[in-house]
């Protein structure tokens, strides 16, 4: 059972990372020894940028995934509403859409095995979030988002 600390300590998670983002590489230790914390193995790969694709889907990455977790770290900056197209269920950038395989379907057009992020408040939020000029309010409406994404 996961919970027990003593079954954590038989599973090891492999976290892959890429190089180029100071916040990534400072993040990778404190999850790192967080995870050690509860009683997992922890091992962190972090990898040449030119080397990413390969690594995630070509022959050195076996069947596409040699690793648990990614760790992209990505954040809106300054505009809260970078994060839309991550969101949104008509994008191609949606969280689910970009699942595997990495190629999409040639006849179906989509990862057929890819789910779709679709919430229902969440595409509100945004959606008011848009049209909002008073940045206060309109980052409320992003807090929310936040608040029910993590």
């Amino acid at each position: 059972m996961i919970g027990d600390k003593a079954a954590r300590g038989a599973m090891t998670i492999d976290l892959m990372s890429w190089l180029g983002l100071k916040a990534r590489q400072d993040f990778l230790p404190i999850a790192q020894e967080y995870l050690r914390q509860q009683g997992f193995r922890v091992n962190v790969d972090i990898i040449d940028n030119a080397l990413i694709n390969d690594y995630r889907y070509g022959e050195a990455a076996g069947s596409g995934r040699n690793w648990d977790f990614h760790v992209l770290l990505y954040g809106p900056g300054a505009d809260p509403g970078t994060i839309d197209t991550f969101m949104l269920p008509n994008s191609t950038s949606n969280w689910g859409y970009r699942s595997w395989p990495f190629y999409p379907d040639k006849d179906a057009g989509k990862k057929l095995d890819a789910w779709i992020y679709d919430n229902p408040r969440v595409n509100e939020l945004i959606a008011m979030a848009q049209k909002e000029t008073d940045p206060e309010k309109r980052k409320q409406y992003y807090q929310e988002v936040d608040c029910i994404w993590n």
